[in-house]
């Protein structure tokens, strides 16, 4: 596939909201990533100037996943997940470079009342609680713990700014699964509307993080959420009643869904996991 040329095809956005960035910096980074970095001169490259829906549709005959960028200030990673982008990283020489993710097919729960919760997991969800947003950094680390560095390593200070200071509608979550006090499964994603976005996760025991999943996509349906979105299809998700979706019905839904307004992630204290599965009010 050609090279695209993402400078001549989209146009800038308000320089209000870029002013902040260092353009001339993240010009120079670029240029030396694409010295050091083959990989890279064959994938558009992003940054902060762009109108990233603009490029968004232009990638829709795209057959690659993948973008790459030279920054990944938190306000510009916050326009990148609402456009649609799901954003890893990876390394060229000593340095992170952002590789926004636009899957050509993407993993999707369109309707969260096709969720499959086997007679196993159901029963074991009697052992566990789950918590929302009270051990982000717990949860990062079981992440880098079982996955290693890797990518999140790379964006954790963006995601965590992100959690802490939400931009464009987009917050980023932890998801916390614990036996008694013990912490045996979670993972992190992101909020946009009524979108979910599962980023990654960990588990510390057997069958822990299937009870995570589902707890997870029951409570957000209790909380109006009406996509979930759960990246790269994979076997397991698949058997959760997930379906792979083009890239161009992905991207509809998510415009159709970033702007619901007054929804929101939230659990007040612990509260056991079979309680939300079975769609029990809670007692906090």
């Amino acid at each position: 596939m050609e090279r695209m040329k993402e400078q001549r095809l989209v146009e800038p956005v308000a320089p209000s909201e870029t002013e902040h960035v260092d353009a001339k910096l993240i010009q120079v980074r670029a240029e030396s990533f694409r010295k050091q970095s083959h990989w890279l001169q064959y994938r558009p490259y992003l940054h902060p100037g762009l109108d990233l829906d603009q490029v968004v549709d232009l990638m829709m005959g795209y057959e690659d996943d993948f973008c790459w960028s030279s920054t990944q200030h938190p306000e510009y990673y916050a326009r990148l997940i609402r456009a649609g982008f799901l954003c890893i990283a990876s390394t060229v020489g000593r340095r992170h470079v952002l590789v926004p993710k636009l899957h050509v097919d993407r993993c999707l729960m369109t309707d969260l009342n096709n969720l499959v919760v086997s007679k196993g997991t159901r029963k074991k969800a009697k052992r566990y609680q789950m918590t929302i947003n009270t051990a982000f950094d717990d949860v990062a680390e079981g992440c880098i713990d079982q996955h290693g560095y890797n990518w999140l390593g790379m964006v954790l200070g963006s995601l965590k700014q992100l959690h802490e200071h939400p931009q464009h509608g987009v917050k980023v979550h932890s998801i916390e699964v614990w036996r008694e006090n013990q912490l045996v499964a979670g993972e992190l994603g992101t909020t946009v509307g009524s979108v979910y976005t599962s980023l990654t996760g960990f588990t510390r025991e057997s069958g822990s993080g299937s009870v995570q999943l589902v707890t997870l996509c029951r409570l957000l349906q209790q909380q109006g959420f009406t996509l979930w979105d759960l990246g790269m299809g994979m076997s397991y998700k698949l058997a959760l009643g997930a379906t792979d979706e083009p890239r161009a019905r992905y991207i509809s839904l998510l415009r159709a869904k970033r702007d619901d307004a007054d929804i929101h992630l939230r659990q007040d204290g612990r509260r056991s996991c079979r309680s939300i599965l079975d769609g029990s009010p809670s007692s906090s």
